[in-house]
């Protein structure tokens, strides 16, 4: 009887445990959405480990927290974003997490014009010293080709000289 009871005390703990891991990890996407709702590349770089990765669509990864704010700062600088994550399946064990999901942003670009994006992604998280969690790899891509340039913006051939 003590075996049994002590078999369920075991695996409520573990329950709890990943319950409790959950909703770090749901408190680390929420506050992702906010910092990048918010243009906020410093608090986006501050999310991630120290050489935390980050690999987005048509671009070389991006590694460690200067690299990963001054990468958001640029984005930040040429569009506004209102994103939306929705987590398909999040799972941590001991120190290691992942989210796996899509999202959907509202570019307001600088230039002007909206523009509309959804997509999915996958990230990794490590928990520190600490206890707390960080985005130790994120990786994500569009569900739509990168619209095309206005017409105004492609430049036109030069004329051949005489």
């Amino acid at each position: 009887m003590k075996r049994i009871i002590s078999t369920v005390a075991l695996a409520f703990l573990a329950f709890v445990g990943v319950a409790a891991a959950g909703d770090e990890v749901a408190g680390v996407r929420k506050a992702y959405e906010a910092a990048v709702t918010a243009g906020d590349a410093a608090k986006v770089a501050a999310l991630y480990t120290a050489d935390g990765i980050e690999m987005p669509p048509d671009h070389a990864l991006v590694k460690g927290r200067a690299a990963i704010e001054a990468f958001n700062k640029e984005l930040f600088g040429m569009a506004a974003a209102k994103l939306a994550i929705t987590s398909m399946e999040s799972e941590a064990v001991g120190s290691v997490a992942y989210d796996a999901g899509t999202y959907t942003q509202e570019l307001a670009m600088k230039a002007g014009g909206t523009i509309t994006e959804s997509g999915k992604y996958v990230v990794v998280m490590k928990k520190d010293t600490t206890g707390a969690w960080h985005i130790a790899y994120l990786a994500y891509n569009r569900n739509e080709p990168m619209p095309a340039a206005p017409a105004a913006a492609v430049a036109a051939p030069a004329a051949p000289k005489k």
